[in-house]
């Protein structure tokens, strides 16, 4: 799903290009000049191919470097905030922020206060004559002050909401706990549809996710990030032993379009990445995908003992957001090229 298996499948392309150019150059380079020069300008054309194939596909790869890095240094900007994550992902110190100076203790800034300030005079407090009509009743309750009405708040401006047949793609996440558990319920399936759990909007499901206040806050719907750093950024890194899952999922149906992500009536998962303990499971295909979400732990354990190939190891949080966020992102980029 990487680099190198689109790079490997444009090269078989290249490679049976050339082949062909080689049987027409064999076929019409039969003895003679006009051959002869039909066959040089097809090894000229074959070469010139070959340089501009490669020309675009290192060019390709400079531009997504900088652009990947670009994320990961705003992302390392807003970890270096955060206490380590685990004893399994220390933050390395180039991330971390430099310690500052521990405030005193309460009791010591007291005394310390007390001792550079001088001295205060005793204040007295003058003493209000009592009227003698008031003398031996009791004191009147003070005058309830009026409420100010609070201005009504700004109608919210409506959000773009449009149905779409095809496919939109976005990023969500799982927690691995027994099942894959969703914001609100686990998911037993890779395919999974909204439901809208307020009381007051009735069975009826046909507008699911709302959009007109009457449910939330959060109002219904399966939301997903437009991008993979704004998923990592939201939520982090999984700590100790526990995993999440970081998948690409396409939303179809009624979709509403937020700032930063989706809110959408149905989902479907594309990819996924299993992340915690140091590691990151790269889960592709239908077949290993709804064995993910039907038995998330045996799945897990299964590949890391047949297919290690599809494990990858990182040292600290950086390395393990970097990691995976550049594969969502590789995998986002083959399913809109068409390779899903």
């Amino acid at each position: 799903m990487g680099n190198g298996v689109v790079a490997e499948s444009e090269w078989d392309r290249l490679a049976r290009l050339q082949r062909s150019l080689l049987s027409a150059a064999a076929a019409e380079g039969a003895p003679g000049a006009a051959g002869a020069g039909r066959g040089v300008r097809l090894r000229l054309a074959r070469l010139a191919l070959e340089e501009v194939i490669r020309a675009d596909a290192e060019e390709g790869a400079r531009r997504r470097r900088e652009e990947f890095e670009g994320a990961v240094a705003a992302i390392a900007r807003r970890v270096a905030r955060w206490a380590p994550l685990s004893p399994s992902l220390p933050l390395p110190a180039a991330v971390l922020p430099a310690p500052s100076a521990a405030p005193a203790p309460a009791p010591a800034r007291r005394k310390a206060a007390a001792s550079a300030a001088p001295p205060a005079a005793p204040v007295r407090r003058p003493t209000l004559p009592v009227p003698a009509a008031a003398a031996g009743s009791a004191p009147s309750p003070p005058a309830a002050k009026p409420r100010r009405a609070r201005p009504p708040k700004p109608a919210p401006a409506p959000l773009p909401v449009f149905w779409t047949p095809g496919i939109v793609l976005g990023f969500r996440m799982w927690e691995v706990r027994g099942r894959l558990q969703g914001a609100w319920k686990p998911w037993d399936s890779p395919e999974h549809e909204a439901r809208c759990l307020s009381r007051r909007t009735g069975p009826d499901a046909a507008d699911v996710p709302h959009t007109d206040g009457r449910c939330g806050p959060p109002p219904c719907g399966l939301y997903c990030f437009k991008e993979p750093e704004q998923l990592v950024a939201a939520f982090g890194l999984p700590r100790g032993a526990d995993r999440w899952v970081m998948g690409l999922v396409s939303v179809s149906g009624k979709v509403v379009e937020h700032a930063r992500g989706y809110r959408a009536q149905k989902a479907r998962v594309l990819a996924a990445a299993v992340v915690g303990r140091g590691q990151m499971i790269r889960i592709e295909g239908d077949a290993r995908l709804q064995a993910l979400f039907a038995h998330p732990e045996g799945t897990i354990s299964g590949l890391l003992s047949a297919d290690p190939g599809v494990v990858e190891a990182a040292g600290d949080a950086v390395q393990m957001m970097e990691a995976v966020t550049t594969y969502l992102a590789l995998v986002r980029d083959f399913h809109e090229s068409g390779g899903g």
